[in-house]
């Protein structure tokens, strides 16, 4: 039997054994997985636009952020030590974001209308008021994941560190959500943007030429640290490293995400477009982004090196 048939029975043996949330994590995750594929298919087989109000690349872009959320949801789930309510919460907290943020996005795409800050009907109006209470329910499961984390747990330090860190990255990356939500753009000028006298919403988001500070990017990059972070984790666990090596290199990933994220929040905040960055800033932020790919690149490297005989790397 070679590796790959290994790999595939003791990955088939994992689902098998998993909770039933567990399974609705993952079933759902790959479902999204698939739908990733598809639209980017559509929109490489169509042409459409990358960027702009409608696009097949926002249906590809939600459902890729979907899958690996409720794919790293799924993985964490049965290493914490949750209370029963804890679980499900922080559980329906991964699908209804990521699914239904997902099928929103789908459906508009579809529709050839905008997704986002969309109120020209009554059922886009609705749509993009039940994604803001998806992403409220989202939120919840996230502060109740990381008071969860922060109790005693018997886990290795490597990865209990990383679901930490993770979660408060994917708070952060929330919460410049909603902020992008009560500015009607993703574009900060320095006030929000339902506060300006005039205020149009059917306008507000697509206005040519329009610069400042990019929230979506710092949106983007948030939503993603429960996946960042604990893969660099989980990827440990194959190597044979010492567990305090371990805990520095998950460490390394997770400042180099907080210094990227903090820099990128300083520019927008500033109302400074990302191609109009200042020397220092430009700076710190290669430097963070190399430190990024540097720690990562050891994490692979001790990764494929193979673990250790006596390792346990679940457990402290």
């Amino acid at each position: 039997m070679n590796s790959s048939e290994l790999t595939w029975r003791a990955g088939v043996a994992y689902f098998r054994s998993g909770s039933r949330l567990q399974k609705t994590l993952f079933v759902s995750g790959t479902v999204l997985f698939l739908s990733m594929i598809f639209h980017l298919v559509v929109l490489a087989a169509s042409g459409g636009p990358l960027s702009g109000p409608v696009s097949f690349r926002k249906p590809a872009t939600f459902s890729e952020t979907g899958w690996l959320l409720c794919w790293s949801v799924g993985w964490l789930l049965p290493l914490l030590n949750f209370r029963a309510w804890e679980r499900v919460v922080v559980a329906t907290g991964a699908l209804v974001f990521g699914l239904g943020e997902s099928i929103v996005a789908v459906i508009q795409a579809w529709r050839g209308v905008p997704f986002h800050y969309n109120t020209t009907s009554a059922f886009n109006t609705g749509t993009f008021a039940l994604s803001g209470l998806e992403a409220l329910v989202f939120f919840v499961s996230l502060v109740v994941l990381l008071f969860a984390s922060l109790r005693p747990q018997r886990l290795a330090p490597s990865l209990l560190l990383s679901i930490r860190t993770g979660a408060v990255i994917v708070i952060f990356g929330t919460l410049a959500g909603w902020l992008m939500i009560f500015n009607w753009s993703g574009v900060w000028q320095g006030s929000l943007g339902m506060l300006e006298p005039g205020f149009d919403t059917d306008a507000a988001n697509y206005s040519v030429g329009v610069t400042g500070g990019n929230l979506v990017v710092l949106h983007a990059l948030g939503v993603h640290g429960l996946s960042l972070v604990p893969l660099a984790a989980w990827l440990l666990t194959f190597s044979a490293l010492s567990e305090r090596a371990r805990t520095r290199l998950t460490a390394g990933v997770a400042e180099s995400l907080f210094a990227l994220l903090f820099l990128l929040a300083v520019q927008a905040l500033r109302a400074r477009p990302l191609f109009a960055l200042d020397v220092p800033t430009a700076v710190l932020l290669g430097a963070s982004a190399l430190a990024l790919v540097v720690f990562y690149s050891r994490v692979g490297r001790a990764a494929l090196r193979g673990p250790s005989p006596n390792a346990a790397p679940y457990t402290r």
